[in-house]
């Protein structure tokens, strides 16, 4: 009676196991990784790999290995606002804020 959970739980272990292999495709073992992948590919569990499209291959650079995470480029400086300019950003905001309100009661009637 208890030998069928444990089977159960076996194969399930085995094919965690297989389905994790399939991921393991970096590394030093990366041509083990690829020969399970491709054998998941053919049972349809897994995705064939997909050739990046130009903007992407353009924004990770020539290595193309990892995407930077919390590194802020250098041309991404902000431009600190005068007052003048914080002025003008506040009335355009208030005049669209205006326009959305007359919008939203014009609505309503």
């Amino acid at each position: 009676m208890l030998r069928r959970p444990v089977c159960r739980i076996f194969a399930l272990a085995i094919v965690t196991t297989s389905l994790a292999a399939c991921q393991s495709t970096n590394g030093p073992n990366a041509s083990d990784g690829m020969m399970f992948h491709s054998v998941a590919e053919k049972v349809g569990v897994a995705t064939p790999a997909v050739e990046p499209k130009d903007f992407v291959k353009a924004a990770r650079g020539p290595k193309g290995d990892y995407m930077p995470v919390g590194i802020t480029p250098e041309n991404g400086k902000l431009k600190v606002r005068d007052e003048a300019g914080v002025k003008n950003l506040r009335n355009e905001l208030e005049s669209t804020a205006r326009k959305s309100e007359k919008a939203g009661e014009a609505a309503k009637q």
